[in-house]
């Protein structure tokens, strides 16, 4: 009878110690999520100030690939804001991979931006 209630106690010990240990993962990974929202939300807002200025530039020198790479900035950022909306519902192990994909895609972007900018 000991036994038993022995192994009861330590099977509820050990399921308190799961679920105790998915709610930290859980919480682990809204965090990292925020984090990394509030870290791309800048970087995009610095890229929009970029691509704002090759507006300008596009407006008061008509050239067709700046016009051109203008757009393509645009369609590529609005693909990121896209996915970074998309974040929230993907799972643990999704939310990983598209991290990844985001913050490459991100860097991409500032430095065609950035290239563009100086090309002038």
């Amino acid at each position: 009878m000991k036994n038993a209630q022995y192994l009861v106690i330590m099977i509820l010990v050990f399921f308190s110690c799961l679920s105790t240990q998915a709610l930290e993962t859980t919480q682990a990974i809204k965090k990292d999520f925020a984090t990394f929202k509030e870290e791309m939300s800048a970087q995009m807002q610095d890229i929009e100030v970029k691509i704002e200025k090759l507006k300008e530039k596009t407006k008061v020198k008509v050239d067709e690939a700046q016009v051109k790479t203008l757009a393509e900035l645009e369609a590529t950022r609005d693909k990121i804001r896209s996915d970074l909306n998309e974040l929230e519902k993907s799972s643990a192990t999704g939310w990983k991979k598209m991290k990844n994909k985001i913050a490459e895609s991100i860097d991409k972007l500032n430095k065609k931006a950035q290239e563009s900018l100086k090309a002038e």
